[in-house]
């Protein structure tokens, strides 16, 4: 699932990304493990890098 949950990152939209990011902050320490977490930070943040650099 997580393969694939990053694979269409890049698809959604920038309001989607950032309610994805403040969910994963505010919720994501509850469900997830840390390496999940980090990993799933890392990738949004860096697919809203390339949002805003291209």
């Amino acid at each position: 699932m997580t393969v694939g949950l990053i694979d269409v990152m890049p698809f959604w939209s920038f309001s989607y990304l950032m309610g994805w990011l403040i969910g994963l902050i505010y919720i994501g320490p509850i469900f997830l493990s840390l390496p999940e977490l980090l990993l799933y930070l890392g990738i949004t943040l860096l697919v809203l890098y390339w949002k805003f650099s291209g």
